[in-house]
């Protein structure tokens, strides 16, 4: 019997629990629950079957979807009542399109608006009741940020307590800080559709949008890795061009070569015509062994939970294997040692003046550097 590719992910996964060292019969279930893959997991995995916890799980996740789908969707309403242009990604439309219902984790609500209508925006859910978050919980300075966080104003309950997270840019790959400058692909607005009853980019764009999201994340957040192997089976055959023309727009077209590679050698899923082979050169070859599924799986797993929300040396080193072209890393390094002051000031504002801020920040930036 023809193995899916669920099938695979799972297998590699238990190999890559039992690297490390994951004690139980359910490793692999314990793992895929730090990945939020938990009821994907167990779906797929040879055994069969939830344990008693991980069908609990999914019937809390399954309610939690019903309430972010319907957020979703009386937003996606309100702003097509105004004439804004919009459309959501990621986990509000993945995980009842790739997914059984309650599979895949996903706390917010990603909903991205043309740049034109962003204050717009941002008045319609405040109507709605929603509230931006404090600048000290937003993704950066106001100057800097290609967009903001709201959360709902009249939650009763943790359940009705949703995030949106509105954007109008996109985060550019070579920089460890935000930037506003940087708009969405045009033609990714060209192509918007209805997917999950949610206006959605079309699959290739989709797919380019979510690896520029696990390159933002250096390649930890292993749920965009499986979204994106289970999206690549629904992309056309003559979609190879597209994807790679938006993933170049993102600055991520040698990921998007080299994870492809990945998945054709360890989950069997060739992909589309048109996506060119992983590159070859020293940095390609360093990253085909850092993308090795088992293996990426493993240091992923074993990543504490301050990598995940960190700028940390080996966060950005992986980061020099996955720019597009090498000599960007100076901006990886300039914003790294000396970055704006706009983000210094929103990082430290109790701060006297700019030059105690900075000493702060390279007295910070020397002890990443020399800790063990």
């Amino acid at each position: 019997m023809t193995v899916s590719v669920g099938g695979r992910f799972a297998q590699v996964l238990a190999r890559a629990a039992a690297r490390l060292g994951i004690p139980g019969e359910d490793a692999a279930l314990t793992l895929a629950r730090r990945f939020g893959l938990e009821g994907f997991v167990a779906r797929h995995r040879s055994t069969g079957g939830y344990p008693v916890k991980s069908r609990r799980d999914v019937l809390a996740r399954r309610l939690f979807e019903r309430v972010m789908m319907e957020k979703a969707s009386e937003l996606s309403s309100a702003l097509a009542a105004r004439g804004i242009p919009h459309f959501f990604l990621k986990g509000v439309v993945v995980a009842r399109w790739l997914y059984e219902p309650g599979e895949r984790h996903f706390v917010d609500v990603d909903l991205c608006v043309a740049p034109e209508a962003r204050v717009s925006a941002v008045d319609t859910l405040r109507t709605l009741g929603y509230r931006e978050l404090p600048a000290a919980h937003q993704s950066g300075p106001v100057e800097l940020r290609p967009g903001v966080t709201l959360v709902s104003e009249s939650a009763r309950t943790a359940l009705e307590a949703v995030n949106i997270d509105v954007r109008w840019g996109i985060e550019p790959v070579d920089r460890l800080l935000p930037r506003a400058d940087t708009p969405v692909p045009d033609a990714v607005w060209h192509r918007v559709a209805r997917v999950s009853s949610l206006p959605a980019p079309a699959p290739e764009h989709h797919a380019a949008l979510i690896l520029h999201h696990l390159v933002h994340h250096d390649l930890l957040h292993i749920r965009s890795l499986l979204d994106f192997a289970l999206l690549c089976q629904h992309l056309s055959h003559d979609a190879g061009q597209e994807f790679e023309e938006t993933a170049t727009r993102l600055g991520v077209l040698r990921v998007a070569r080299a994870v492809s590679a990945t998945l054709a050698q360890d989950l069997g899923l060739d992909p589309p015509p048109g996506i060119g082979p992983a590159p070859r050169d020293w940095r390609g070859r360093r990253l085909a062994r850092l993308l090795e599924l088992e293996w990426w799986l493993t240091w992923a797993g074993a990543a504490s939970a301050h990598e995940h929300a960190a700028v940390t040396p080996r966060r950005v080193a992986r980061r020099l294997l996955l720019l597009d072209r090498l000599g960007s890393a100076r901006h990886l390094f300039a914003d790294a040692v000396w970055p704006p002051r706009e983000f210094l000031r929103w990082r430290w504002p109790e701060a006297r003046s700019l030059p105690v801020v900075r000493a702060r920040h390279l007295l910070g930036v020397a002890r990443k550097i020399l800790r063990p």
